[in-house]
């Protein structure tokens, strides 16, 4: 069980048939284009380099090319779909859920949401990143079906992230997107 160490949570806001039709598009130059998008963005926060014979580079031209994947570069897969979501979506605001636990997202009951996986097809991830997804359809009966909190709450902290959670799900119905989660 991850409980001894704290990760985060990277939500971002994306139309999911877009990414899917992405995949096996055999487009040349979306590799090279979301790669350095990819590591533009995530250079704010980390001093990383483009580099296009890079793993993620190579896991994104699998994809895009629709080759057959190797199980034994899954979390490469993993990445590979967070560079497309950043490259096709927007990324969301989640400071409150940088140094989390996994209890955390018991707590939540955003756990739920992380067990649906990748929205794309992809070779089984034994370690992170772990990928959830909520589709705008059931996005939109979140907000149009109110049943209280759309995840339980517990403790003041608790709702603090559960605000956070609403935000993204209001944003996303906003902007008719579907959203995506990754936690690592």
């Amino acid at each position: 069980m991850i409980s001894r160490m704290n990760y985060k949570l990277v939500p971002y806001s994306v139309k999911l048939a877009e990414v899917r039709s992405l995949v096996g598009s055999c487009q040349d130059s979306v590799p090279t284009e979301v790669c350095q998008q990819f590591f533009e963005a995530e250079h704010q926060k980390h001093p990383i380099g483009v580099d296009t014979n890079s793993d993620l580079f190579d896991a994104l031209v699998e994809l895009i090319d629709g080759e057959n994947l190797d199980p034994d570069r899954a979390y490469h897969y993993g990445y590979a779909l967070q560079a497309m979501c950043e490259y096709l979506g927007t990324r969301l605001e989640s400071n409150n859920w940088n140094q989390v636990k996994w209890i955390t997202l018991e707590d939540t009951g955003l756990n739920a949401v992380m067990g649906k996986g990748s929205p794309i097809a992809l070779p089984l991830i034994p370690d992170f990143p772990t990928i959830g997804h909520l589709s705008n359809k059931k996005i939109r009966q979140l907000i149009e079906e109110p049943k209280g909190n759309s995840l339980k709450i517990e403790s003041d902290e608790v709702q603090g992230f559960l605000r956070d959670f609403d935000s993204w799900v209001q944003q996303a119905y906003t902007d008719k997107t579907d959203l995506v989660f990754f936690y690592y």
